[in-house]
């Protein structure tokens, strides 16, 4: 399977981290990002800044022909608009992978384009993104993977298309255990810091704020095991390890936004798991009350 058109939905700290490693792998003819015209007039004139050295991706609003494949770098509360922009350029022969954090936007994508995404986990990075500035340490990896378990075709075909660009690329046997056990990640990290606008230098020694972090990924752990995912305990104790190896001053994205008072991912995260717990019944205290705080930390901006 050969992927000659690549389109990019989002210019956050992954959709550029990954897009400028495309583009100069297989050009800006066939590497585009999609932005609607405000976006696009801006982000032409100024460019991005990713470790120091500029950036200019190929900014289009409209497409003359249909992607091969479509990264969708988007925010969780920007998906389905800029699903809608994305949606006359895609066939049934698109690929789309999704980089989005949470266990929600494939079935937004399904519902949106009418296609079933290939799912798919961003881990192991510390890309952090003020303004126009993209700077980080540690690229991680992108993790793909059918829903069925399968190794098909146009799995093999994006595994081949990433790392040509240098993109490492893990395929995953069980990838909704791995979306499951990111998002656990993600309910304590992000959240934990989100309510102290920490670094990660916060949870990397022994505190409250780890412990609490380690407590409340265990309550999402415990939700996904009532729900048939078997995520066990040694899970947290990878992600642990993950965690203390990350740039102690970079920040998380849900930390980004805090501090850039932008709104959040909570409700993909904390509102997602305690709507989940509800109805599996397990009880999640502690998600709710992270919920709460950042809703009102929100209502400040």
């Amino acid at each position: 399977m050969k992927i000659q058109k690549i389109t990019i939905l989002g210019a956050g700290a992954l959709g550029l981290m990954f897009g400028k490693k495309l583009s100069e792998f297989y050009g800006n003819d066939n590497v585009k990002f999609l932005a609607d015209d405000e976006r696009k007039k801006r982000y032409l004139k100024d460019g991005f800044m990713v470790n120091g050295k500029s950036f200019f991706p190929n900014f289009i609003s409209n497409l003359d022909d249909k992607v091969d494949f479509l990264i969708v770098a988007l925010k969780a509360n920007a998906l389905e608009d800029g699903l809608c922009l994305a949606k006359s350029f895609v066939s049934k022969k698109t690929i789309v992978i999704s980089l989005l954090n949470g266990v929600t936007s494939e079935e937004i994508i399904v519902k949106t384009l009418n296609l079933a995404p290939l799912f798919c986990v961003a881990q192991g990075m510390d890309a952090t993104k003020i303004k126009r500035e993209l700077s980080y340490t540690k690229e991680g990896a992108i993790v793909i993977g059918e829903k069925d378990k399968s190794i098909s075709n146009r799995l093999n075909g994006i595994k081949e298309c990433l790392q040509n660009a240098g993109i490492c690329v893990e395929i995953a046997g069980d990838i909704v255990l791995h979306q499951w056990s990111k998002f656990m990640l993600n309910c304590g990290v992000n959240q934990v810091l989100a309510i102290y606008k920490a670094p990660y230098e916060l949870i990397q020694k022994d505190s409250d704020e780890r412990k609490l972090m380690i407590e409340v990924m265990e309550e999402v752990r415990s939700l996904a095991v009532r729900m048939g995912i078997n995520l066990g305990k040694n899970d947290i104790k990878k992600w642990l390890d993950i965690i203390d190896s990350l740039n102690p001053k970079g920040y998380p994205s849900m930390v980004q936004d805090v501090l850039a008072k932008r709104k959040t991912e909570v409700e993909i995260f904390a509102k997602t798991a305690v709507e989940l717990g509800d109805k599996f019944g397990i009880k999640t205290p502690l998600n709710k009350m992270l919920y709460e705080k950042i809703v009102n930390l929100e209502k400040s901006f």
